[in-house]
Formats: C-alpha cells, sequence, structure tokens
C-alpha cells in the first residue's frame, strides 16, 4: 500500500448508512497510530488491506447502525462503466486532517488500462479495479481497505466489490484510485472463516 491510499470531496454518511463501514485507529511496532477502513463480512471478520488487520479479538453486536455486507461472486464481471459507493475516515484532502465522519462518495470503474499506466509498479490484472470520482472526488491517506460497494443490489442487501489499494498524487481526484478486487479472493476469506461459504455470496 502506498501512502497515498486514500475520500476526498465526498459527502458526509449518516448514522447507520454504510452499517458494515469499519475504521480502524491502529499503532504499528514503531508506536506510529495510521488509520485502516475495512469492511465487516461478519461478527469476527473484517475484510482490509493487508497490512491494516487479520481479525478481530472480540465479536462485533449487529444493531440498526452495525451490519454486515455481502461478498460478491467471482463470475468474472470487470465492472468496466459500472458506478460504486466508496466510504472512509480518511483525510479530507492533500495536507488535510482525517476526517471525524464518514465520508463517502460515488466512484465509476474505468478500464484498467488506464491505471496501468498510471502505476507502473503495480500489475493491473483481473484481481483490481481502477476507479475515477467526478468533482474532484477521491479516496485520500487513511482510506485504505475501506470498502467499495453495490448499495442496494438486492433489495437493502450490499455487497462489497473492492478494497481500497493505491492513489497517486494529491487526493483531488486528478487521477483515478487503484482497489483491490473482491470477487477473486471469496474462495480464500471464506477458507480463513473455516467455512464453505459465507451468508450471502452474490
Amino acid at each position: 500500500m502506498a501512502p497515498e491510499d486514500r475520500i476526498s470531496n465526498g459527502k458526509t454518511a449518516e448514522l447507520g448508512q454504510f452499517p458494515y463501514h469499519a475504521k480502524l485507529d491502529l499503532q504499528d511496532s514503531n508506536g506510529k497510530f495510521f488509520r485502516c477502513g475495512g469492511s465487516l463480512i461478519a461478527s469476527e471478520w473484517i475484510v482490509t488491506a493487508g497490512h491494516c488487520i487479520k481479525g478481530l479479538s472480540t465479536p462485533v453486536h449487529m444493531n440498526e447502525n452495525v451490519a454486515t455486507i455481502d461478498l460478491p461472486a467471482d463470475d468474472g464481471d470487470d465492472y468496466v462503466g459500472d458506478v460504486f459507493t466508496v466510504s472512509g475516515f480518511g483525510r479530507l484532502g492533500r495536507n488535510k486532517p482525517l476526517s471525524n465522519t464518514l465520508q463517502y462518495t460515488e466512484l465509476k470503474i474505468r478500464p484498467n488500462s488506464i491505471c496501468q499506466r498510471l502505476y507502473n509498479h503495480e500489475d493491473f490484472n483481473d484481481t483490481k479495479l481502477c476507479c475515477k470520482g467526478r468533482d474532484g472526488e477521491s479516496t485520500c491517506s487513511g482510506d485504505s481497505g475501506g470498502p467499495l460497494a453495490d448499495l442496494g443490489y438486492s433489495g437493502n442487501r450490499n455487497r462489497l466489490i473492492g478494497l481500497v489499494s493505491v492513489g497517486k498524487g494529491s487526493c483531488e481526484g486528478k487521477n483515478p484510485s487503484g482497489f483491490t478486487k473482491v470477487a477473486p479472493y471469496v474462495d480464500w476469506i471464506n477458507e480463513q472463516m473455516g467455512m464453505q461459504t459465507y451468508g450471502q455470496v452474490n
């Protein structure tokens, strides 16, 4: 994860609007504090960026403001042209503070070739997504590992599409952001959780 992995110029979320979003305030082995986002997929499991955390030591109690998000089926969809919602507590812009309130914005999936040219150190294959917002809306530092979600894909159910992975330059949306695509990892996630399938896999 690059340090520029980051939501700026988004909207403030209402309480319970993204009940699956987890804010992770962590401390590394050098004592430095950092923030990541995550997605609650079961009461004891959060999906996030690899450097953030591997699991919860105690279950999360579900209520009207705390709920899980569904995992996607690995159907080979590249989602190009689709619009999904990203949420996070990251920086509000370059050199701006971390947000105290959950922010969100919509991002459109672009062809991976666009991000491949921009992030030549990353391999933008079928396990990655290239996303760009409009009007300067983007991810920012502290959003790393946070969810890119398909809201209301099945009634009131939400589906996890990607995780914030890489960003470049300022947080003002000039460049697209890179996301890890969740679908290719669903079998592995279920293995780690010790079950063959988790609830809804769509």
